[in-house]
């Protein structure tokens, strides 16, 4: 099925109602560069629920937009919001590593964002376990 009005005129004639979705809201997003002097990394991370497989990576860039960086990795985790945490743990890991002091973070999920004491037990543990490391880095001078 291609979705184009022909089809949709064959289906009607056929006696069938046609209901069509509501169109989702479409939010405009650009992507900026990072100030001089600033290395902006983009993490993602997504779960397979019927494999219980996951996935997480990110994006380094300097001030002109240029990659400088990148990772990713599979793990067997339960939650999605999990490889988001982890993408956000190896960001700052590597960060370090390299001793990139001035890092934008730009993840995708509010979740990551927000720690919530009323998520789940896992995303609790996870968002700890984000939260005692962003306090380990910037007790050494590591701007985030």
């Amino acid at each position: 099925m291609f979705n184009n009005v022909q089809e949709l005129c064959v289906i009607k004639r056929m006696g069938a109602i046609c209901k069509p979705r509501w169109a989702p809201r479409i939010i405009e997003v650009n992507w900026l560069t990072p100030p001089f002097g600033w290395i902006k990394v983009n993490t993602d991370g997504a779960w397979k629920m019927d494999s219980n497989q996951a996935g997480y990576g990110g994006v380094y860039r300097d001030y002109k937009g240029l990659v400088i960086g990148a990772f990713s990795s599979t793990l067997d985790i339960p939650s999605s919001v999990a490889a988001e945490v982890m993408a956000v743990i190896k960001a700052i890991e590597l960060a370090w590593v390299r001793d990139w002091k001035y890092v934008w973070l730009e993840v995708n999920s509010s979740l990551i964002l927000i720690f919530s004491p009323f998520s789940s037990s896992g995303a609790l543990e996870a968002s700890c376990a984000v939260e005692q490391l962003l306090a380990s880095y910037l007790s050494n001078a590591f701007q985030i």
